[in-house]
């Protein structure tokens, strides 16, 4: 599955750690050919760069030291020049300027680039930059407005913010965009500094995002990336911080898209089991309908208890899943459960007989609802669609708002996929989508049988 949206969002609800924040090092986005959205760094390891001075110990190799601790100092003034010579031509359409971790006095305030193949014939500047990387330890990409492919590149410094009579820089880099670049990130604390969100997403292990607050199902934290325009993303991964606090990286969690950044769209809920320090766990985008269990949770109908007479399950190409339960109501092969006032057998749902039928004792309400679940003991599976057929003669009793629920777990949690709304002026079987179905991602696999459910938690978003 892939989804398209230019605002993405991870609502993170638990961590390996229960009583710290939650830590991420990296986010990324990747397209259907498994390459990665959003802005490329070139490779720097052929890079030499030459600048117009150099205080003493805060040499120009500093800037492609990949550590942002370690800083470059002209000592010739607020103007100058680096010169970038990156051993073969690269190309890009975007410059990368990373400020000091202490302080934004002596970052760069104008700037232009100039281009060159042969590092001494430069022609005129191919963009101007006025108002530049003004905050600590920020990592500010800067648009060319074209894309180029160049040996030699030259960045020259017109002007520094407030501070020491030179320019200080701590990283440069230059980099090519892949859909769209990442042109805002933040944060549910709105946490700026040396853990700002934008550490998420700046291409380098050694930092990362911490919120400050610690996340529950009930108060969940969350990140977000704004990329200049829509992007369609296939798969995600998710990087460790590369320390003993990995722990801090999100166990539970539901990836968003936006089209505007205030309408979310639920893609998808994922777990990871557990996190080593560094360890990068990638995702695919549509993580609906993949569990060992399914539950129907009904809030409303008609009137009295709900009853009905067949629910089935659909995979992705609109196959029927088998439901076995067997004669005597449950099987080596699943199991069916119910509410534990349920009037009927749980099993007459799944029996392929439209003349048998589930029913509740109780009306359902959004503070009783009603449920009826299936177990599957060999595997988890992949739903796509479900249908819902009527108690013949009874549409009063058929629900009309409910929810769509998996568990990864055998029914210890479970998390809401899809609610819906639906009417019913005849008898018949109505059928019902599951946004993203047909995801490829392994949970584990578990065995159920037979039994009654009434006492599982819920999870619900």
């Amino acid at each position: 599955m892939s989804f398209t949206y230019q605002y993405w969002r991870l609502n993170i609800s638990g961590t390996d750690s229960s009583s710290a924040a939650v830590d991420i090092a990296e986010w990324k986005f990747y397209d259907s050919g498994s390459a990665q959205i959003g802005l490329i760094q070139n490779s720097r390891s052929a890079w030499s760069l030459t600048v117009d001075s150099a205080a003493s110990g805060f040499p120009a190799s500093n800037l492609i030291d990949g550590n942002a601790s370690t800083i470059w100092s002209s000592s010739g003034g607020s103007t100058g020049f680096i010169i970038i010579d990156a051993g073969s031509a690269q190309t890009f359409d975007t410059i990368q300027l990373q400020t000091r971790p202490s302080s934004n006095q002596g970052s760069p305030n104008s700037f232009s680039v100039f281009v060159s193949d042969d590092g001494s014939t430069w022609g005129s500047a191919i963009a101007s930059f006025t108002g530049s990387s003004n905050s600590s330890n920020l990592l500010s990409a800067y648009s060319l407005g074209g894309t180029y492919t160049h040996r030699y590149v030259k960045i020259t410094i017109a002007s520094v913010y407030s501070g020491p009579s030179n320019i200080v820089l701590a990283e440069v880099y230059t980099g090519a965009t892949n859909g769209a670049a990442i042109t805002a990130a933040s944060d549910s604390n709105g946490t700026t500094g040396s853990f700002a969100p934008s550490f998420a997403f700046d291409n380098n292990a050694a930092t990362f995002w911490n919120a400050s607050g610690v996340p529950t199902a009930a108060s969940p934290q969350w990140i977000r990336a704004q990329f200049a325009s829509a992007v369609t993303v296939v798969s995600f991964s998710v990087q460790a911080r590369n320390d003993a606090s990995c722990g801090q990286t999100p166990t539970c969690f539901i990836l968003q898209g936006s089209s505007d950044g205030s309408i979310w769209t639920t893609i998808g809920d994922y777990c990871a089991t557990s996190w080593s320090a560094g360890q990068v766990q990638t995702f695919t985008a549509g993580n609906f309908g993949l569990g060992v269990a399914y539950r129907l949770r009904i809030t409303a109908n008609g009137s009295g208890g709900v009853s009905l007479s067949e629910w089935k399950l659909y995979d992705g190409g609109g196959t029927q899943i088998s439901t076995p339960v067997g004669s005597s109501g449950a099987s080596s092969s699943g199991g069916a459960s119910a509410a534990s006032e349920s009037a009927t057998s749980s099993t007459n749902g799944f029996d392929g007989n439209s003349s048998t039928f589930w029913a509740s004792s109780n009306a359902p309400s959004t503070g009783s609802p009603q449920w009826l679940a299936y177990f599957f003991s060999d595997s988890s599976i992949t739903l796509g669609s479900f249908s819902i057929t009527d108690r013949s003669g009874n549409t009063s009793q058929a629900p009309t708002t409910f929810s769509l629920q998996k568990s990864t777990d055998n029914g210890a949690t479970w998390t809401t996929l899809q609610s819906y709304t639906d009417t019913w002026s005849s008898d018949g079987t109505h059928t019902f989508t599951v946004s993203g179905g047909g995801s490829s991602i392994t949970f584990r696999r578990t065995r159920s049988a037979l039994g009654t459910r009434a006492g599982s938690r819920q999870r619900t978003h």
